[in-house]
């Protein structure tokens, strides 16, 4: 609508201009001819008066007074009439300028995108050459906006487009798509024809443009006294190759974009005719995730925390499932998609109301297990995840120090700064806390020293290796004798095998999980284990003969 809207703007001054030029002549007779009408009335009737006054006044002295005042006049209409027509023109420049440029970062705009891209694809395929599209979109800029305000978010942006105008060629095109997104057009018109045609070597002059933008961006930006760190993810598509019109080629582009997105943010990917089936896939995923939250199809399953020297089942994990049309599908497959749309804030509220209606549940049957509850590092961007925790277990009646949180170790090393509030909060409130999937990130010992953890979750990666792989061996170590100078506990999680079991047991690690000791399951079949093994003489968790020898 704004499109169309600021075309047919456009459009209009076209008409205006060109009916101003062919009326200029007429415009200014007519504007000579009725200033000196007036003036010179005015001017007569002066004379008329005065020379009756002065009757000593001879002819030829006042015909000469009128022969003066008359180019005077000429000249002053002149003028004036320059200056209104100066005024329409930059009035017209300002208003073409508006219609086909950003008014925040001052490039060009969607509308303007689309006439530069139409245009260089006529000059590409005229010479035989490539044009590459970039779709540039910034990670989590959402979330920047929701910490820091919408007047930091616009300053942001414009320092971005600021930043990577001055690291572009002059022949290379920079628009803002809209939002957080900006488009890249790098044309190979101006090179070498045969380096153009070639599409390996013009694919290495674009993946060296697209590198030059992410470290641009990755470097800190000054926003309000405070340096502010972003990444992007850039999707490319190349004429001809991925499509030969601009709609095309800006989907296929934007296709690449959200597979970069997939990889782990801050990269680049290239468009292949296999992103076009798994992009129809994520789309159907994202309007069934949407319509999943109205329709209640999610569930918890809840996996055993074991003490591992006593086999006693002290707490549980809990683990979402989506259940649609009959199927589970795992978080693994939908957890992602739910972060990338902006569903995970609410799919992470419904997890915590729900253990904590289910803690209540179990604190009636005096089922004495704590729940550990997963949080993404999206929601501790929220502004009020601290006091969502604290009402949360309030408003259900539940204690505080029931509720485990865990956070992975890739949250953390992401943004520590943040993470300490929220964690230094959340410890005063009496939630213990957890670092989830530790030993595939790069924690330093200075920075859990820092932070107020209680529980290091070995990532299972290394379990599996467990008794057999030495590097396995000395890394499980490693985390353990940490942990116990650090004066944390020790949970290792994927444990499937009594060797490996044993094995942790004797290396002194504390806690663990696994389908060893059980599968994630629902509420219903943690409250029998409870009972079975609880109110059994030897108080061990299935199965006996490995935990009871």
């Amino acid at each position: 609508m704004l499109w169309s809207m600021e075309r047919e703007s456009k459009k209009r001054v076209g008409q205006m201009h060109k009916s101003i030029v062919r009326l200029l002549p007429i415009v200014l007779l007519a504007t000579i001819f009725f200033t000196l009408l007036l003036t010179h009335i005015d001017a007569l009737d002066l004379l008329y008066s005065y020379t009756r006054a002065h009757e000593e006044m001879q002819l030829d002295e006042i015909i000469l007074g009128i022969i003066t005042f008359i180019p005077i006049s000429l000249i002053a209409s002149l003028y004036t009439t320059r200056k209104f027509l100066y005024e329409l023109v930059q009035k017209e420049k300002e208003l073409e300028y508006s219609a086909n440029h950003d008014s925040m970062t001052r490039l060009a705009n969607r509308n303007n995108l689309l006439q530069l891209l139409d245009s260089l694809l006529v000059k590409a395929k005229r010479h035989e050459s490539r044009v590459a599209v970039l779709f540039i979109d910034l990670d989590d800029f959402k979330l920047i906006n929701d910490t820091l305000g919408h007047d930091a978010g616009d300053a942001l942006l414009y320092q971005v487009a600021k930043r990577l105008s001055e690291n572009l060629r002059e022949s290379d095109i920079l628009a803002r798509h809209g939002g957080d997104e900006f488009i890249l057009l790098i044309s190979g018109i101006e090179e070498n024809n045969s380096a153009s045609k070639d599409k390996d070597s013009f694919c290495k002059k674009v993946t060296l443009v697209t590198q030059r933008i992410l470290t641009t961006i990755q470097k800190p930006f000054s926003i309000e006294n405070q340096n502010i760190y972003i990444n992007a993810s850039i999707g490319v598509s190349i004429y001809p190759d991925d499509g030969d019109d601009k709609s095309t080629l800006l989907m296929q582009a934007d296709t690449a974009m959200y597979r970069a997105k997939e990889h782990g943010r801050g990269t680049y990917q290239y468009f292949s005719q296999d992103l076009t089936a798994k992009q129809n896939k994520l789309m159907l995923i994202s309007n069934d995730l949407r319509r999943a939250i109205d329709n209640k199809e999610f569930v918890l399953h809840y996996q055993p925390i074991v003490e591992l020297n006593s086999g006693r089942m002290i707490g549980v994990e809990a683990l979402i499932r989506w259940v649609k049309d009959g199927k589970v599908i795992s978080p693994n497959d939908f957890i992602p998609v739910a972060e990338s749309i902006g569903l995970i804030n609410p799919i992470g509220d419904w997890v915590l109301e729900e253990c904590s209606r289910q803690l209540h549940s179990w604190k009636q049957e005096n089922i004495p297990l704590y729940i550990a509850a997963n949080i993404s590092g999206r929601q501790l961007w929220q502004k009020d995840i601290l006091e969502k925790i604290i009402n949360t277990t309030k408003l259900i009646g539940v204690s505080k120090e029931q509720l485990e949180i865990e956070i992975t170790e890739g949250t953390v090393i992401k943004d520590s700064f943040r993470i300490a509030t929220v964690f230094d909060g959340l410890q005063s409130s009496g939630i213990k806390i957890s670092l989830d999937d530790f030993g595939t990130g790069y924690s330093s010992l200075s920075r859990l020293r820092q932070m107020p953890i209680s529980k290091l979750k070995i990532d299972r990666s290394f379990v599996n290796g467990i008794p057999l792989n030495t590097d396995d061996i000395a890394i499980v170590k490693a985390i353990i004798q940490m942990s116990d100078t650090l004066s944390i506990d020790s949970l290792a999680e994927g444990i499937e095998t009594e060797e490996q079991w044993r094995y942790l047991r004797d290396i002194g690690c504390q806690y663990g999980q696994g389908y060893y000791f059980s599968q994630p399951v629902p509420a219903k079949k943690i409250e029998e284990l409870w009972h079975d093994n609880y109110l059994s003489s030897d108080k061990h968790l299935n199965p006996p003969a490995a935990l009871t020898t």
